[in-house]
């Protein structure tokens, strides 16, 4: 398999482990918002997650404007979900 490929399918389940803690979180409320809980999976869980998909996504677009490596559209498509759910919930929410 492909490093690109590695990186996509590793920043995409990134996003898939966020979304989790949020739909767990703040939508089902299984655990409480400002609970003891949130603050340690926020901390040591979901911050080194959204730092290491950021990165591995930042790297393939850069790979793919600058075509350092054979980027396909598809890899492309699996490392952008990180990027926009870090976005919105950093900067617009």
């Amino acid at each position: 398999m492909e490093i690109i490929k590695k990186k996509a399918i590793l920043s995409f389940i990134a996003f898939v482990i966020c979304l989790t803690k949020y739909y767990l979180f703040n939508v089902l409320q299984i655990f409480p918002i400002y609970g003891r809980e949130n603050s340690i999976v926020s901390w040591f869980v979901i911050m080194p997650v959204i730092l290491i998909g950021c990165y591995l996504a930042l790297n393939i677009i850069l790979n793919y404007f600058l075509k350092k490596e054979k980027v396909r559209f598809i890899d492309l498509f699996l490392a952008l979900p990180i990027l926009l759910f870090t976005i919105y919930f950093m900067f617009i929410r």
